[in-house]
């Protein structure tokens, strides 16, 4: 240990200062976080169509796979990916546009539900 310097600030004050920062950089961090998922969704909107309107034209039960090539989406491409869960996502559990059919174990396929 050493003599305290007395033109240290005190430690309660830095430990207030530490989680006021911290406290901003989350906050900071969400925000990009939903600016990011808005981007998302504005590039989706513009440049192709919606999940739902592609089961609606293939008439039959996709695998999501299949769904997946459908919607010309990068297999390679992370952001792609998160799309397109998000939006089965929101399809199937909040807006009940599309039915997650499990005929057995191994087996997954996504239908557009009948308006």
């Amino acid at each position: 240990l050493v003599p305290q310097d007395p033109r240290d600030e005190p430690a309660n004050m830095l430990l207030e200062r530490i989680r006021q920062e911290r406290a901003r950089r989350e906050q900071e961090e969400k925000l990009l976080g939903k600016e990011r998922h808005m981007q998302r969704k504005i590039k989706k909107d513009a440049t192709r169509k919606p999940l739902y309107e592609l089961l609606v034209e293939a008439q039959k039960p996709l695998k999501p796979e299949d769904l997946f090539k459908r919607a010309e989406l990068k297999p390679d491409a992370p952001e792609d990916i998160d799309e397109f869960c998000e939006e089965v996502r929101e399809e199937a559990i909040v807006n009940k546009r599309i039915n997650i059919l499990r005929p057995d174990t191994t087996q997954v396929y996504l239908e557009a539900v009948k308006e």
